[in-house]
């Protein structure tokens, strides 16, 4: 039979573990808050933000990092004032991500800067138009150049064309690394027809 000593003894003893689950959860965040982005320009380039939490608004956090739920889609950074969803791993504010949210306050925003860039999946035919020169590189060292000559370059480690035809049209001469490639029928200088592939 239970005594209310025995009563006492596991009501202090409930207390006394809830009094440390509460000690330990002090500097932490164990759980998602909205939050209003103070900073957008990462310094290191890695797309993150700064916010500011409702329960201190006069401090920024440390760089969040995004998390992304779309493979293949880089959606827009959001903007300073726009509100996001922050998650902290184990609760340490030095470890968040965000999640952008698209609402009546903060609906989508136009996408012609590089903090509100989108990748767009195009239906039909796009055509863009450049003054005279145009390049586009990406993270890994890709270059593509095209001048105003009507050149077009292209800078990597490799090229891989999956394609069942590759056709050069109106190409007066196809060279890799200054040889001029043979083609199947092409006469030769000594006036023989050439009927293996190579160059």
């Amino acid at each position: 039979m239970n005594s209310p000593l025995n009563e006492i003894f596991k009501v202090l003893h409930t207390s006394q573990k809830a009094s440390q689950i509460a000690l330990d959860q002090i500097g932490r965040v164990p759980y998602p808050v909205l939050a209003v982005v103070t900073n957008n320009v990462d310094p290191t380039d890695r797309r993150r933000i700064q916010v500011s939490d409702p329960a201190k608004p006069d401090l920024s956090s440390d760089w969040l990092r995004r998390i992304n739920p779309f493979p293949f889609i880089d959606p827009p950074l959001p903007t300073v004032g726009q509100t996001v969803l922050c998650l902290f791993i184990g609760g340490d504010e030095l470890k968040g991500w965000y999640l952008s949210l698209n609402n009546d306050t903060n609906p989508p925003h136009n996408k012609l800067n590089p903090i509100e860039d989108l990748s767009l999946r195009v239906p039909k035919n796009l055509t863009v138009h450049f003054g005279e020169t145009a390049k586009v590189t990406c993270d890994s060292g890709v270059e593509i150049f095209i001048d105003v000559a009507g050149r077009i370059t292209i800078k990597a480690s490799e090229l891989a064309i999956d394609a069942p035809t590759v056709a050069f049209n109106n190409a007066s001469s196809v060279s890799i690394n200054g040889k001029q490639i043979l083609t199947i029928g092409s006469v030769d200088t000594r006036g023989d027809t050439n009927t293996t592939r190579g160059w």
